[in-house]
C-alpha cells in the first residue's frame, strides 16, 4: 500500500512531465476544422473561413493566426499547445505526394490526438474522402487510428429533406450518424486497419461550442460534452494532465468531475488489463495508486501545482499560493494600519 506522500509524488511527476498538447486535424477545405479547434480549446486560435488556406501546399501550424510552414505554440495556462492543420488532401491544387511527405516529416509518436473532420451535411462520402483515409494510413501507419476520431461537423445545420419519408429530425439525424459511422469505419478497414481498432474509432456529431444541436437536445447531453469526453478517451494517456489543464472548466463542475474520474479510471483499468502502457514514465507507478484516490491527487496537482502537504488525504491539500496571498495582504493591511495610527497619534 503506497503512502499518500509517495502517491502524490508519482502523480505530481506525471503532471510535471505532461506540459505539451499536440493535435493534428485532417479534412478537406471548408470542413469546419477551425470552428472545431476553437471549440475544443475554448479560444479563438483560428479564424473561421480563413484558417484553411487553399493557396498553401504545406502543413500549417497556427497560434493566433495561420502561419505557413512555421511552427508556433499557443500557451494556455502553462501548457504548450501545438496545432497542425492540413490544406486538404482532396484539393486538386495540392501536390498530394509533397503534402504527405510533409505530414510524415512533421508527425511523430508524440502527437496526442488526431481529428478527421467531415461535413455531416454532405449527401454522401466523396471519393476524395476514401482516398485521403487510405493515403493517411499508408503514410502514418495503422497505429495512429488508436488516437483518432471522426468529427461530423456542421451537425447543427442538419435538416430533414423532403425525401425523408416523414422522418422526424431525431430519426433522420440518428440515421445519418449511423450511416456515416458505417461508411467511415469501412473505409478505414479497407485501408488495412484491423477490425478491433476500427470498431473503436468514434464518430461524433459536432457544431459550435455555445450552440445546441437541435437533434441532440432531446438526449439531454450537449454535443461538446460528448466530444470532449471522447477526446479524453482517445488522447495519448501521458498527455491527459495537459488536456485537463487546458480544459479545466469542463471538469470543474460536479457532473464534469464525476465523468472525468470515470473516464480516467476506465483507461487505467484497460491499461492494467491489456498492458497497453502508453505512458512514458514508469506506468506501474500510477497503476499501483488506488483508483478511487488517483483523481483527487491529479486534480490537486493540476489546480495547485504543488504537493507540499503530502500527508493530507486526496482532495484536501492546501493551496499554498492562496495562503501566501492571504498572509501578504494581512501583513500589508497591518503595516498600513500602523502608519495611519502613528500619524494620528502624532497629530
Amino acid at each position: 500500500m503506497l503512502s499518500s506522500e509517495e502517491a502524490s509524488r508519482r502523480v505530481q511527476r506525471w503532471v510535471n512531465e505532461s506540459k505539451t498538447l499536440r493535435i493534428f486535424v485532417f479534412g478537406k477545405l471548408g470542413a469546419g476544422k477551425s470552428t472545431l479547434i476553437n471549440s475544443l480549446l475554448n479560444k479563438q486560435v483560428a479564424e473561421v473561413g480563413s484558417g484553411l488556406v487553399a493557396v498553401t501546399t504545406e502543413v500549417s501550424d497556427y497560434s493566433d493566426k495561420i502561419e505557413e510552414v512555421h511552427y508556433k505554440k499557443i500557451k494556455i495556462y502553462d501548457i504548450d499547445v501545438t496545432l497542425w492543420d492540413t490544406p486538404g488532401l482532396q484539393d486538386p491544387l495540392v501536390d498530394k505526394d509533397r503534402l504527405l511527405e510533409d505530414i510524415r516529416s512533421n508527425i511523430s509518436d508524440n502527437v496526442d490526438l488526431y481529428v478527421y473532420c467531415i461535413q455531416m451535411t454532405q449527401v454522401r462520402a466523396e471519393q476524395g474522402d476514401y482516398d485521403a483515409i487510405i493515403d493517411l494510413t499508408r503514410s502514418l501507419g495503422t497505429d495512429f487510428w488508436k488516437r483518432s476520431l471522426f468529427a461530423l461537423t456542421f451537425a447543427n445545420d442538419v435538416s430533414v429533406p423532403l425525401s425523408a419519408d416523414g422522418k422526424t429530425l431525431q430519426e433522420y439525424f440518428d440515421q445519418r450518424v449511423d450511416g456515416w459511422t458505417k461508411i467511415l469505419r469501412t473505409a478505414v478497414l479497407k485501408a488495412g486497419v484491423n477490425r478491433t481498432d476500427v470498431d473503436h474509432i468514434p464518430v461524433i456529431p459536432t457544431g459550435i461550442r455555445k450552440e445546441r444541436i437541435p437533434a441532440l437536445v432531446a438526449k439531454g447531453t450537449p454535443w461538446f460534452s460528448t466530444f470532449w469526453i471522447t477526446c479524453l478517451n482517445r488522447i495519448r494517456f501521458f498527455s491527459i494532465p495537459a488536456f485537463l489543464t487546458v480544459n479545466q472548466e469542463e471538469w470543474s463542475t460536479e457532473v464534469g468531475d464525476a465523468i472525468t474520474v470515470r473516464v480516467i479510471t476506465e483507461r487505467l483499468q484497460r491499461m492494467g488489463d491489456q498492458l497497453e502502457l502508453q505512458i512514458e514514465q514508469d506506468p506501474h507507478s500510477l497503476l499501483e495508486i488506488p483508483k478511487e484516490d488517483l483523481w483527487g491527487y491529479l486534480k490537486d496537482a493540476i489546480l495547485n501545482k504543488s504537493y507540499t502537504d503530502t500527508d493530507s488525504a486526496p482532495g484536501q491539500h492546501h493551496n499554498y499560493s492562496r495562503c501566501a496571498q492571504i498572509v501578504l495582504v494581512t501583513a500589508a493591511a497591518a503595516v498600513i494600519a500602523g502608519v495611519v495610527y502613528y500619524y494620528w497619534r502624532k497629530e
